[in-house]
Protein backbone atom coordinates (compact mmCIF):
# COMPACT_ATOMS: atom_id res chain seq x y z
CA UNK A 1 0.00 0.00 0.00
CA UNK A 2 2.73 2.06 0.93
CA UNK A 3 4.43 1.75 -2.35
CA UNK A 4 1.51 2.71 -4.27
CA UNK A 5 1.48 6.00 -2.26
CA UNK A 6 5.02 6.60 -3.24
CA UNK A 7 4.82 6.58 -6.76
CA UNK A 8 1.30 8.08 -6.79
CA UNK A 9 3.58 11.04 -5.37
CA UNK A 10 5.89 10.77 -7.38
CA UNK A 11 4.13 11.14 -10.96
CA UNK A 12 2.35 14.17 -9.25
CA UNK A 13 6.00 15.57 -8.91
CA UNK A 14 6.76 15.22 -12.35
CA UNK A 15 3.75 16.06 -13.79
CA UNK A 16 4.45 19.81 -11.79
CA UNK A 17 7.36 19.47 -12.75
CA UNK A 18 6.89 19.10 -16.78
CA UNK A 19 3.91 21.74 -16.85
CA UNK A 20 6.87 23.93 -14.80
CA UNK A 21 9.49 23.36 -17.53
CA UNK A 22 7.03 23.74 -20.49
CA UNK A 23 5.90 27.36 -19.26
CA UNK A 24 9.53 28.42 -19.34
CA UNK A 25 10.22 26.79 -22.59
CA UNK A 26 7.16 28.02 -24.03
CA UNK A 27 7.85 31.81 -22.54
CA UNK A 28 11.50 30.83 -24.37
CA UNK A 29 10.13 30.66 -27.37
CA UNK A 30 7.57 33.00 -27.39
CA UNK A 31 10.80 35.95 -26.87
CA UNK A 32 12.66 34.01 -29.48
CA UNK A 33 9.94 34.90 -31.41
CA UNK A 34 9.76 38.44 -30.16
CA UNK A 35 13.29 38.59 -30.47
CA UNK A 36 13.11 38.03 -34.43
CA UNK A 37 10.19 40.51 -35.52
CA UNK A 38 12.45 43.65 -33.36
CA UNK A 39 15.62 42.57 -35.51
CA UNK A 40 13.33 42.41 -38.92
CA UNK A 41 12.52 45.99 -37.89
CA UNK A 42 16.23 46.57 -36.93
CA UNK A 43 16.66 45.71 -40.32
CA UNK A 44 14.40 47.96 -41.86
CA UNK A 45 15.07 51.07 -39.43
CA UNK A 46 18.62 50.59 -41.03
CA UNK A 47 17.05 51.17 -43.99
CA UNK A 48 14.99 54.24 -43.20
CA UNK A 49 17.79 56.02 -42.08
CA UNK A 50 20.25 55.63 -44.80
CA UNK A 51 17.28 55.92 -47.44
CA UNK A 52 16.61 59.08 -45.12
CA UNK A 53 19.88 60.38 -45.22
CA UNK A 54 20.60 60.08 -49.19
CA UNK A 55 17.19 62.06 -49.72
CA UNK A 56 18.58 64.77 -47.00
CA UNK A 57 22.13 64.98 -48.95
CA UNK A 58 20.17 65.55 -52.45
CA UNK A 59 18.28 68.04 -51.14
CA UNK A 60 21.21 70.15 -50.13
CA UNK A 61 22.22 70.42 -53.09
CA UNK A 62 19.22 72.29 -54.36
CA UNK A 63 18.16 73.69 -50.73
CA UNK A 64 19.87 73.29 -48.10
CA UNK A 65 17.57 74.74 -45.52
CA UNK A 66 14.85 71.62 -46.65
CA UNK A 67 17.42 68.64 -46.19
CA UNK A 68 16.44 67.62 -42.77
CA UNK A 69 12.43 67.97 -43.62
CA UNK A 70 12.94 65.14 -46.98
CA UNK A 71 15.08 63.26 -44.73
CA UNK A 72 12.71 62.76 -41.87
CA UNK A 73 10.26 62.52 -44.63
CA UNK A 74 11.80 59.95 -45.90
CA UNK A 75 12.37 57.75 -42.80
CA UNK A 76 8.58 58.18 -41.50
CA UNK A 77 6.13 58.63 -44.55
CA UNK A 78 8.11 56.18 -47.11
CA UNK A 79 10.32 53.96 -44.51
CA UNK A 80 7.64 53.46 -41.15
CA UNK A 81 9.81 54.98 -38.96
CA UNK A 82 8.41 56.86 -35.55
CA UNK A 83 8.17 60.66 -36.15
CA UNK A 84 9.09 61.26 -32.63
CA UNK A 85 12.11 58.86 -33.34
CA UNK A 86 13.55 60.59 -35.75
CA UNK A 87 15.95 63.72 -35.90
CA UNK A 88 18.10 64.68 -39.23
CA UNK A 89 21.02 67.53 -38.91
CA UNK A 90 23.09 69.15 -40.97
CA UNK A 91 26.67 70.02 -40.59
CA UNK A 92 28.33 73.20 -40.71
CA UNK A 93 28.67 74.13 -44.75
CA UNK A 94 25.88 71.75 -45.63
CA UNK A 95 28.00 68.98 -46.90
CA UNK A 96 26.92 66.39 -45.07
CA UNK A 97 23.55 65.65 -43.22
CA UNK A 98 23.26 62.80 -39.99
CA UNK A 99 20.31 60.99 -39.61
CA UNK A 100 19.23 59.27 -36.43
CA UNK A 101 15.74 56.73 -36.92
CA UNK A 102 14.14 54.89 -34.53
CA UNK A 103 10.80 52.46 -34.01
CA UNK A 104 9.19 51.37 -30.83
CA UNK A 105 8.30 47.41 -31.40
CA UNK A 106 5.51 45.98 -28.93
CA UNK A 107 6.25 42.56 -28.18
CA UNK A 108 3.25 40.10 -28.30
CA UNK A 109 3.81 36.49 -27.29
CA UNK A 110 6.69 37.76 -24.36
CA UNK A 111 4.43 39.73 -22.26
CA UNK A 112 3.58 37.30 -20.59
CA UNK A 113 7.69 36.92 -19.46
CA UNK A 114 6.87 41.14 -18.11
CA UNK A 115 8.65 42.34 -21.68
CA UNK A 116 6.27 44.99 -23.31
CA UNK A 117 8.00 46.48 -26.12
CA UNK A 118 11.59 47.38 -27.34
CA UNK A 119 13.05 50.44 -29.50
CA UNK A 120 15.37 50.12 -32.52
CA UNK A 121 17.45 52.56 -33.77
CA UNK A 122 19.71 53.53 -36.61
CA UNK A 123 21.70 56.03 -37.35
CA UNK A 124 22.97 57.08 -41.34
CA UNK A 125 25.32 59.79 -42.49
CA UNK A 126 25.41 61.17 -46.34
CA UNK A 127 27.77 63.73 -47.40
CA UNK A 128 27.45 65.60 -50.58
CA UNK A 129 30.23 66.34 -53.11
CA UNK A 130 31.56 67.62 -56.97
CA UNK A 131 31.46 64.92 -59.36
CA UNK A 132 34.81 63.96 -60.38
CA UNK A 133 34.31 60.51 -62.19
CA UNK A 134 30.80 59.03 -63.69
CA UNK A 135 29.79 56.85 -66.69
CA UNK A 136 27.07 58.36 -69.20
CA UNK A 137 28.54 61.33 -70.13
CA UNK A 138 27.19 62.52 -73.66
CA UNK A 139 30.65 62.90 -75.82
CA UNK A 140 30.37 67.31 -76.26
CA UNK A 141 32.52 68.95 -73.80
CA UNK A 142 32.39 72.61 -72.61
CA UNK A 143 35.39 74.75 -71.60
CA UNK A 144 35.61 74.71 -68.12
CA UNK A 145 34.45 78.38 -66.89
CA UNK A 146 31.92 79.64 -64.47
CA UNK A 147 28.18 79.15 -66.43
CA UNK A 148 25.29 80.94 -65.57
CA UNK A 149 23.04 78.85 -64.30
CA UNK A 150 19.61 78.97 -66.54
CA UNK A 151 20.88 80.84 -69.03
CA UNK A 152 21.67 80.12 -72.71
CA UNK A 153 24.80 78.41 -74.28
CA UNK A 154 25.63 76.76 -77.57
CA UNK A 155 27.13 73.68 -76.40
CA UNK A 156 27.87 72.24 -79.58
CA UNK A 157 29.28 74.84 -82.37
CA UNK A 158 28.81 74.81 -86.33
CA UNK A 159 31.91 76.13 -87.23
CA UNK A 160 34.96 76.06 -85.44
CA UNK A 161 36.00 79.52 -85.46
CA UNK A 162 33.88 80.05 -82.40
CA UNK A 163 35.06 77.71 -80.19
CA UNK A 164 38.17 76.60 -77.98
CA UNK A 165 39.48 73.80 -79.80
CA UNK A 166 41.15 75.63 -83.20
CA UNK A 167 40.41 74.37 -86.63
CA UNK A 168 38.44 71.11 -87.10
CA UNK A 169 36.83 71.13 -83.70
CA UNK A 170 33.17 71.56 -82.39
CA UNK A 171 33.47 70.74 -78.80
CA UNK A 172 32.40 67.25 -79.69
CA UNK A 173 34.77 64.61 -77.90
CA UNK A 174 35.70 60.55 -78.57
CA UNK A 175 36.02 58.92 -74.98
CA UNK A 176 35.68 55.73 -76.60
CA UNK A 177 36.64 54.28 -80.11
CA UNK A 178 36.43 57.80 -83.10
CA UNK A 179 33.90 58.04 -85.58
CA UNK A 180 30.39 58.18 -86.39
CA UNK A 181 28.61 55.37 -85.58
CA UNK A 182 29.82 55.55 -81.75
CA UNK A 183 29.52 59.28 -81.55
CA UNK A 184 25.66 58.53 -82.38
CA UNK A 185 25.12 55.93 -79.97
CA UNK A 186 27.27 57.58 -76.58
CA UNK A 187 24.83 60.60 -77.77
CA UNK A 188 21.09 58.52 -77.66
CA UNK A 189 22.50 56.47 -74.45
CA UNK A 190 25.54 58.10 -72.77
CA UNK A 191 29.33 56.81 -73.02
CA UNK A 192 29.55 53.92 -71.03
CA UNK A 193 32.79 53.58 -69.44
CA UNK A 194 34.25 55.60 -66.43
CA UNK A 195 35.71 59.17 -66.85
CA UNK A 196 37.74 61.05 -64.22
CA UNK A 197 38.93 64.56 -63.64
CA UNK A 198 42.23 64.67 -65.40
CA UNK A 199 41.62 62.06 -67.72
CA UNK A 200 43.09 62.65 -71.08
CA UNK A 201 40.24 62.00 -74.50
CA UNK A 202 40.68 63.01 -77.93
CA UNK A 203 38.79 65.49 -79.64
CA UNK A 204 36.27 64.53 -82.38
CA UNK A 205 37.12 65.79 -86.01
CA UNK A 206 34.63 66.87 -87.86
CA UNK A 207 31.26 68.59 -87.45
CA UNK A 208 29.10 65.30 -86.45
CA UNK A 209 25.87 66.82 -87.49
CA UNK A 210 23.92 63.70 -88.22
CA UNK A 211 24.95 61.83 -85.28
CA UNK A 212 24.15 64.98 -83.53
CA UNK A 213 20.70 65.46 -84.88
CA UNK A 214 19.86 61.87 -84.18
CA UNK A 215 21.55 61.82 -80.78
CA UNK A 216 19.39 64.92 -79.76
CA UNK A 217 16.22 63.33 -81.63
CA UNK A 218 16.30 59.64 -79.67
CA UNK A 219 16.22 61.91 -76.31
CA UNK A 220 13.33 64.11 -77.12
CA UNK A 221 11.43 61.51 -78.38
CA UNK A 222 12.15 59.46 -75.23
CA UNK A 223 11.20 62.89 -73.26
CA UNK A 224 8.13 62.58 -74.97
CA UNK A 225 7.18 58.97 -74.05
CA UNK A 226 8.36 58.80 -70.87
CA UNK A 227 8.28 62.44 -69.12
CA UNK A 228 5.74 64.78 -68.55
CA UNK A 229 2.39 64.83 -70.59
CA UNK A 230 3.51 68.15 -72.05
CA UNK A 231 7.47 67.62 -72.14
CA UNK A 232 9.79 68.38 -69.85
CA UNK A 233 11.51 72.39 -69.40
CA UNK A 234 14.87 73.55 -67.76
CA UNK A 235 13.07 74.46 -65.06
CA UNK A 236 10.28 71.64 -64.62
CA UNK A 237 12.21 68.33 -64.95
CA UNK A 238 13.25 65.17 -63.06
CA UNK A 239 16.84 64.19 -62.88
CA UNK A 240 16.10 61.09 -64.88
CA UNK A 241 14.96 63.34 -68.37
CA UNK A 242 16.42 62.45 -71.11
CA UNK A 243 17.12 65.53 -71.81
CA UNK A 244 19.15 66.23 -68.90
CA UNK A 245 22.61 64.83 -69.89
CA UNK A 246 26.15 65.09 -68.40
CA UNK A 247 29.35 66.31 -70.52
CA UNK A 248 32.56 66.94 -69.25
CA UNK A 249 34.41 69.74 -68.64
CA UNK A 250 37.82 70.42 -70.68
CA UNK A 251 40.93 72.78 -69.07
CA UNK A 252 42.12 75.39 -71.79
CA UNK A 253 44.37 74.55 -74.36
CA UNK A 254 47.66 75.70 -74.17
CA UNK A 255 47.43 76.61 -78.18
CA UNK A 256 44.93 77.93 -80.44
CA UNK A 257 45.93 75.20 -82.99
CA UNK A 258 43.92 72.26 -83.55
CA UNK A 259 43.50 70.37 -80.40
CA UNK A 260 43.93 66.62 -80.72
CA UNK A 261 42.82 66.06 -76.90
CA UNK A 262 41.65 67.45 -73.83
CA UNK A 263 42.20 67.26 -70.19
CA UNK A 264 38.69 66.55 -68.20
CA UNK A 265 38.55 69.42 -65.50
CA UNK A 266 35.11 68.85 -63.98
CA UNK A 267 31.69 67.95 -65.04
CA UNK A 268 28.42 69.39 -65.47
CA UNK A 269 24.47 68.94 -66.41
CA UNK A 270 23.31 70.45 -69.43
CA UNK A 271 19.74 70.51 -70.51
CA UNK A 272 19.11 70.09 -74.30
CA UNK A 273 16.83 73.04 -75.67
CA UNK A 274 16.87 71.87 -79.44
CA UNK A 275 19.67 70.80 -82.31
CA UNK A 276 19.33 72.96 -85.16
CA UNK A 277 20.38 72.86 -88.53
CA UNK A 278 23.22 70.54 -90.69
CA UNK A 279 26.63 71.22 -91.55
CA UNK A 280 27.83 74.70 -90.10
CA UNK A 281 24.25 75.51 -88.75
CA UNK A 282 24.27 72.25 -86.82
CA UNK A 283 24.71 73.53 -83.35
CA UNK A 284 23.11 72.07 -79.89
CA UNK A 285 21.99 74.69 -77.17
CA UNK A 286 20.76 74.54 -73.68
CA UNK A 287 21.55 75.71 -70.31
CA UNK A 288 23.58 74.82 -67.64
CA UNK A 289 21.59 73.58 -64.48
CA UNK A 290 22.59 72.48 -60.62
CA UNK A 291 22.22 68.77 -60.09
CA UNK A 292 22.68 65.60 -59.02
CA UNK A 293 23.97 62.20 -60.61
CA UNK A 294 25.73 58.98 -59.81
CA UNK A 295 29.60 58.95 -59.61
CA UNK A 296 32.33 59.44 -57.81
CA UNK A 297 32.61 62.83 -55.49
CA UNK A 298 35.31 64.94 -53.91
CA UNK A 299 34.28 67.17 -51.03
CA UNK A 300 37.40 69.58 -51.34
CA UNK A 301 36.32 70.57 -54.93
CA UNK A 302 34.21 72.88 -55.90
CA UNK A 303 32.09 71.81 -58.60
CA UNK A 304 30.48 72.95 -61.50
CA UNK A 305 26.60 72.86 -60.56
CA UNK A 306 26.97 69.01 -60.71
CA UNK A 307 27.32 67.17 -57.21
CA UNK A 308 27.04 63.58 -56.14
CA UNK A 309 25.94 61.96 -52.77
CA UNK A 310 27.07 59.15 -50.51
CA UNK A 311 26.78 57.58 -47.54
CA UNK A 312 29.78 57.22 -45.41
CA UNK A 313 28.45 55.40 -42.21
Amino acid sequence: MRARVFLKDEAGSVSILVAAMLVVLLGFAALAVDIGLATAEKRSVVTAADAAALAGAQELVFNPSAGPVKAIEYAVQKNGADADKVTAVVSEGNKAITVQAGKEVNYGFARVLGFESVTVSAQAKAIVGSIVGMRGVVPLAAPETDYQQGSLYELKLGQWKQGELGPGNFNAIAPGKPGASDYRTYMQQGYPGMIRFGDVIDTESGNMSGPTKDGVEYRIDLCRQNCNPGGCTWDNHSIHCPLLVYVPLYAPPDSLNKVKEVTIAGFAAFFLENETGNGSSSTVKGRFLRSVAFGEINQDLNGHGLYGVKLVE
